[in-house]
């Protein structure tokens, strides 16, 4: 018997094929042990565009809109590689006695999987083929040997909820963008999608909540208490426990009052209590972390890095919700943890503190969904071997998944009330005692939290103190101090809050009358895609670690006349019923047929609307190095805006000669540093003289002092002539 499997990527088919046997290299496949082992690029496959349906819709037109196909078409993607592996699957196919699909196992794996089995027909009569699914968490050799004897039996499911996700964010990116583009006046093509809008409001709601923030003024009053041997502060406090006042006359007359008086502590409670460590990474979670403590990272780059250290085998299944692991397996939990704690780079003071345990914090299969928490596998890399940010990636997952088996950290937490003539004073104050788990993040203050905790309990936070004093105890007042402050706007949103929120926003619908019923924005998987997307479409913008909406963004949402698709309750809707139609729970032909019709009216809807137009918004590169004046991009080149009215005629082309020459584009980041700073350095341009060797250089703008226009200089590298150096410069 041959067995033909098809995994997503060719190196996910070289970890099968090394723990199957199958050895032996051919040209797109390996062979051996009764096995032939291929692979996809991804997706091979696209859906047809409108012009494969129509080849009259060579343009963008109203009336071709709502475009909805009675049946949807797919082609290969246009690419030699891609075109020739699916031949060589084919051929293989025909070899074969059983086909396991063995791509990732998400509903994007799924379709991958669907797409060629629809093309090469494996399930039709005259050609078909038995189909199993490898359903794995890891590509270790035990993981692939343990999927392979309990292949599933059938997944169409969730076949169904790939086709309904693609064909219906299709039908929306498609006819909604085209006919918002149209009726804003089609000067700038705006993208819709379905995840986009809803994630886009939330940021725009947020921006709108910080600008209509109205800041409060209050007041606090601190006072300083000593004994012969302890000093500890205390702030003032209303029979109501409140800290903060509107009024700083009553504090005032409370600061006069207790000046050289003596207290009395009326309270001190001390007490130990427990934090356990925060509960394994999902993808959202792991984004989420990565992004607000380390530099450099956005979302969807923690993703590329995760799914790499999973190919490696040295991470579980990435794209996953779940934060828990799964009951079956506890005895591989165990020995991926042995395996582990090798890792000097954990930091982990004293391994004896390890106590492996199965209880209910970590292992939970009634919480798992599809695939458990992600944790490192059995198989242990070299640290130094990885790349900075791979090395990042998986120490933080490997220090959550050690801390679940390290004791609880304690903490001493203290409460003093002190009243000076019948005012009373509190003081809080809370400090590590034994460290457990958070060992591991010595460095990090907060490893699961937000910095943005509750600025009100900052008030009367402090390191523990006064623990000589007692109930009753007499005590002499020090400085006291009333300080002013104003209640701050609610933060700009990061990508850490965001994610959460998306992940989130969903699960408290009130509102039975939406058409669907749902609890998420987006899946793990394609979160980070989304904000990507966000950004490359200039809807919104980063500043630090905040996203922050455009004047574009602002304008789609304000403009944007299908209020439906911008309400996270609707996406979340989708999300919802998708995930039933990939339990059994909801029919795949009764979705598509309400959300066809949906949006079929929605189209017809805008397209009676008026839209205001929506402008590109003007570029500004910098200050003319000729008149002063401001350098705008137009289509073809970064110009002085005198030049509209001839009064100027500084222009640096796009596709200027000098750059082609090297094989480089005058990129809109290059010609801003060549406006502002006069030069820059370029990487990676290619030899005329010698086909692909590359070079760095300094190019200069200057301008000829004879024909008064702005020429390139190049500056090449210094090089060292007997005991001197000197740079070469060429002129264009």
């Amino acid at each position: 018997m041959t067995t033909l499997i098809i995994a997503e990527k060719p190196s996910v088919a070289a970890s099968i094929a090394s723990a199957l046997g199958a050895n032996k290299r051919q040209d797109g496949y390996f062979e051996g042990n009764g096995y032939l082992i291929s692979f996809a690029f991804g997706h091979l496959y696209t859906l047809a565009n409108t012009r494969d349906y129509n080849p009259d819709m060579t343009g963008w037109k109203l009336d071709d809109y709502p475009f909805i196909p009675d049946q949807f078409r797919y082609k290969p993607i246009e690419d030699t590689g891609v075109k020739k592996q699916i031949k060589i699957i084919k051929e293989l196919v025909t070899r074969a006695d059983l086909i396991v699909n063995a791509c990732d196992g998400d509903r994007e794996g799924e379709l991958i999987f669907a797409e060629l089995k629809s093309d090469l027909r494996i399930d039709k009569p005259t050609t078909f083929k038995p189909v199993k699914r490898l359903w794995i968490t890891s590509h270790t050799p035990k993981d692939i040997a343990k999927g392979m004897d309990t292949l599933r039996e059938d997944t169409l499911n969730l076949e169904r909820a790939g086709y309904c996700r693609q064909q219906i964010d299709w039908i929306i990116g498609i006819n909604l963008t085209v006919v918002f583009t149209l009726k804003a006046g089609g000067e700038i093509t705006l993208k819709v999608g379905r995840v986009m809008l809803p994630t886009l409001k939330l940021i725009f709601d947020r921006e709108a909540e910080i600008a209509n923030f109205v800041s409060v003024p209050f007041y606090t009053l601190k006072c300083e208490f000593k004994t012969n041997s302890e000093t500890y502060t205390g702030l003032y406090q209303d029979q109501e426990g409140n800290v903060r006042f509107s009024n700083s006359g009553p504090l005032q007359a409370i600061l006069e009052a207790i000046k050289g008086k003596f207290g009395i502590i009326t309270h001190k409670e001390s007490k130990q209590s427990n934090q356990n460590a925060p509960r394994l990474f999902n993808l959202t979670d792991l984004q989420g972390h990565i992004t607000s403590k380390f530099k450099g990272f956005t979302s969807d780059k923690v993703l590329e890095v995760m799914q790499s250290l999973y190919e490696k085998k040295y991470l579980t299944y990435p794209r996953t919700a779940s934060r828990y692991l799964d009951d079956s397996q506890v005895k591989d939990a165990e020995e991926s943890l042995q395996a582990v704690l090798s890792l000097p780079e954990l930091g982990l003071k004293n391994k004896t503190d390890v106590a492996f345990h199965s209880d209910k914090r970590v292992f939970d299969s009634s919480k798992v969904d599809s695939h458990p928490a992600i944790i490192p596998t059995y198989i242990i890399p070299d640290i130094s071997n990885l790349t900075d940010d791979e090395q990042i990636v998986y120490l933080e997952v490997a220090k959550r998944f050690v801390a679940q088996f390290l004791p609880a950290a304690v903490y001493d937490t203290l409460e003093v009330i002190t009243n000076v003539e019948g005012h009373e004073f509190i003081t809080k104050g809370k400090v590590l005692v034994v460290e457990g788990w958070r060992q591991l993040y010595l460095s990090q203050a907060d490893p699961d939290g937000d910095s943005e905790s509750d600025e009100k309990e900052q008030d009367n936070e402090q390191p523990v103190t006064a623990k000589n004093l007692k109930q009753g105890d007499q005590v002499a007042t020090g400085d006291s101090e009333l300080k002013d402050g104003k209640t701050k706007p609610p933060a700009h949103y990061t990508e850490k809050t965001l994610l959460s929120a998306m992940e989130n926003c969903g699960k408290q619908v009130e509102d039975e009358s939406e058409l669907l019923k749902g609890y998420t924005i987006g899946t793990p998987a394609t979160r980070g895609d989304t904000l990507k997307k966000l950004i490359e479409c200039n809807y919104i913008q980063t500043k630090g670690k905040n996203l922050l909406i455009t004047d574009l963004g602002a304008k789609v949402v304000v403009y944007f006349p299908v209020k439906m698709l911008l309400k996270t309750t609707f996406t979340g809707q989708i999300e919802k019923t998708l995930k039933d139609i990939e339990n059994g729970q909801y029919d795949s032909k009764e979705f598509m047929n309400k959300m066809t019709a949906y949006i079929t009216k929605s189209i017809l809807d805008m397209k009676s609307k008026e839209i205001p137009a929506i402008r590109k918004p003007v570029n500004i590169l910098g200050k003319c190095p000729e008149c002063g004046k401001n350098v705008i991009e137009t289509s073809k080149a970064y110009s002085c805006e005198g030049t509209r009215d001839k009064q100027c005629k500084f222009t640096l082309w796009k596709d200027d000669k000098f750059f082609a020459l090297f094989k480089k584009k005058l990129t809109e980041t290059l010609a801003k540093e060549l406006i502002t700073k006069r030069q820059a350095t370029v990487k990676g341009l290619k030899s005329t003289k010698k086909e692909g060797v590359k070079f760095d250089a300094i190019i200069h703008l200057k301008k000829h002092p004879e024909t008064g226009y702005w020429n390139y200089e190049m500056e090449f590298p210094a090089k060292k002539s007997r005991g001197k150096t000197s740079p070469t410069h060429k002129k264009f």
